[in-house]
């Protein structure tokens, strides 16, 4: 590891989520405010899809990405200038501009340039 980065450890927890049938218990990755976790609309058809979850809201904020790369998005959300706290279903529209484009980026998984 290079001086003066830090990497932020993810930590084995149950989060809560938002699902059409109500909130779910599941297993995560937890990284501060942020989770990973297996997809759970693609659970049983193939195992390797990983959610990234907002856990203050229980929000997804994307999903479908290999483990890898949903951890890889984790970190690369938690080194933007917002409030993950303090975000509520309201006031996270109002940082969807910083936010998008390092999802799109991820979520491409052909993508080969650098984040935003």
């Amino acid at each position: 590891m290079r001086a003066g980065t830090r990497r932020c450890r993810a930590k084995r927890q149950t989060i809560t989520v938002s699902c059409f049938e109500g909130p779910r218990c599941i297993a995560a990755l937890v990284l501060g405010p942020l989770a990973v976790h297996p997809a759970l609309e693609v659970i049983r058809l193939h195992p390797v899809h990983y959610t990234v979850t907002h856990v203050p809201t229980g929000r997804k904020l994307v999903a479908g990405l290999t483990r890898h790369r949903a951890l890889a998005l984790a970190r690369a959300l938690l080194k933007l200038r917002v409030p993950w706290g303090a975000l509520t279903e309201n006031t996270s529209k109002e940082y969807s501009a910083v936010i998008r484009p390092v999802i799109d980026h991820y979520g491409n998984v052909d993508a080969t340039r650098r984040p935003p």
